[in-house]
């Protein structure tokens, strides 16, 4: 009998605040969380509740109390989240309209680095946090660091455009000698394996839908330091190559982030 009532007074409760009375919604609210033990109404209650408050610390506290009764209250979270500058309003979407991607190719910004020291090209190191200069080697670290690819709670992702990407076609070059896949750039017609150095000619009949990534992961050392690494390692393990060992070549790993949640059942 309370539980039907409590959703009664839930029910006026978003009616009023619907229509824009404040004051009759936050009544109807308040006796529904008074006298309501379903925790569905009580999430519902106090989201609404916090929809009709100014106070930003009043705010705040409507939804926690949401988010104790159920934890996964989506509207909850992105309101929270917008409380704690993570999400901006305008950043909010509707899933069934989507906005227009664009269409062809997009200019990019192109800046030229040249050494301050003396007047080289400049390129960016392995690390991808400098610049080296490729004629004096001069060092140049960035002023501003590059952003990082950081991790984003899914609900308030999905709330946004970023969790609505669609995959993009992709040429996905395969390896028939070491079954290894990367991805090649377009329009490119032939390649070398970066892995076992045997070279193909790439089939354009075949493509992927692959999602870009979310970053990705710079190397620890240049070149240099890669074939000083291996000598020592080779000479560590007193191995002698029977033929002359290629240079090693660097490859960026794409990464992509993502967090998972659910329930489990167990017995302890």
């Amino acid at each position: 009998m309370f539980s039907d009532y409590g959703k009664e007074l839930l029910r006026s409760g978003i009616i009023e605040a619907k229509a824009g009375d404040k004051e009759s919604a936050r009544r109807y609210l308040d006796r529904a969380v008074y006298i309501s033990n379903d925790h569905d109404v009580l999430a519902e209650a106090w989201f609404w509740m916090s929809q009709m408050i100014e106070d930003k610390l009043e705010k705040r506290k409507a939804l926690e109390n949401c988010l104790i009764h159920d934890l996964r209250h989506a509207r909850a979270r992105r309101a929270l989240a917008i409380l704690d500058g993570k999400l901006k309003a305008d950043e909010i979407i509707d899933p069934d309209h989507l906005p227009a991607a664009p269409e062809g190719l997009q200019a990019a910004n192109v800046e030229r680095f040249m050494c301050p020291k003396c007047g080289g090209r400049m390129s960016f190191a392995p690390d991808g946090q400098s610049l080296l200069c490729e004629y004096c080697s001069r060092n140049q670290k960035f002023t501003a660091q590059p952003g990082t690819a950081n991790e984003k709670d899914f609900i308030i992702a999905m709330a946004t455009a970023r969790g609505h990407g669609k995959p993009l076609n992709q040429q996905v070059f395969h390896c028939e000698g070491c079954g290894c896949e990367f991805i090649l750039p377009p329009n490119q017609i032939s390649s070398t394996c970066v892995y076992c150095g045997s070279p193909h000619v790439v089939d354009w009949e075949s493509e992927e839908e692959l999602l870009a990534p979310d970053g990705i992961i710079p190397h620890a050392f240049n070149q240099k330091r890669a074939v000083q690494l291996l000598i020592e390692w080779v000479e560590s393990h007193r191995i002698k190559p029977e033929k002359q060992v290629e240079l090693p070549r660097g490859v960026y790993l794409p990464l992509w982030t993502f967090d998972l949640g659910g329930e489990i059942d167990y017995v302890g």
